[in-house]
């Protein structure tokens, strides 16, 4: 069974909010906690490595997960590494939402004023000279490109063999390791990622709502890309 989606889009000019799934307040990550670890040692914070649950996503440490995965793609080509926006969190936080909500997968978004992904960061203060943006569905269990038994016919869980061994659920950052090499196996959103011209960065993930018990959870993931004008870095840092 194939379950992969990505999209991309790029900007160039010269020219939100958490919501109500799970609030900061739930979560084990806070944004202070950006500058306490690098794509070297987030995982020794234990909380990465526990299970996700499809009912109480902590989305914010999800988008640590999936910021510090980037940066480590960065890392491996000697990039400099991209530097945490919130302001770009919470736009692609934001879009993640709306696809979910809105059932939809696209970089355009019914939305008023989050139509496009230039505007959707501008919404948040941020004003681009180079923008991007990366987006994805991920599956929350290991089953892309696979046969498996539904929980159904299951005894109530997923398994490759029938009634065999059940499958486990990733942990976060399994979850993140597993977005990010989709993005890395796709050439240009692979180009975002490792595009020199990109200084900040911001992740943000919404759960696809479970409509059948027999239908994989997913998690929509949005990663926004984008440069200051030179004369607005010093203030936004």
């Amino acid at each position: 069974m194939r379950n992969k989606k990505l999209s991309i889009i790029v900007c160039l000019s010269f020219l939100l909010l958490f919501t109500s799934f799970n609030s900061s307040e739930r979560s084990a990550w806070n944004v202070e906690m950006y500058d306490q670890y690098t794509y070297k040692s987030y995982t020794s914070y234990e909380a990465f490595s526990e299970n996700l649950d499809s009912k109480t996503l902590d989305i914010p440490l999800l988008n640590a997960a999936i910021f510090y995965e980037t940066n480590r793609e960065r890392a491996k080509k000697k990039l400099p590494l991209f530097i945490y926006s919130k302001e770009a969190e919470r736009a692609s936080l934001l879009h993640s939402e709306d696809m979910s909500k809105g059932d939809f997968f696209s970089h355009s978004n019914p939305q008023k004023g989050r139509e496009t992904t230039s505007k959707r960061l501008e919404k948040e203060g941020v004003h681009w000279q180079v923008c991007a943006e990366n987006i994805a569905i991920g599956l929350m269990y290991p089953l892309e490109d696979q046969s498996y038994f539904p929980p159904s016919v299951n005894k109530g869980y997923f398994s490759l063999e029938y009634q065999g061994k059940p499958i486990t659920i990733r942990t976060y950052a399994k979850m993140a390791v597993q977005i990010v090499k989709m993005w890395m196996d796709s050439k240009p959103h692979r180009a975002n990622i490792l595009n020199p011209k990109f200084t900040h960065l911001g992740c943000g993930n919404y759960p696809k709502k479970v409509k059948k018990q027999d239908q994989v959870p997913q998690v929509y993931s949005t990663q926004n890309f984008f440069t200051y004008f030179k004369e607005d870095e010093g203030q936004n840092k």
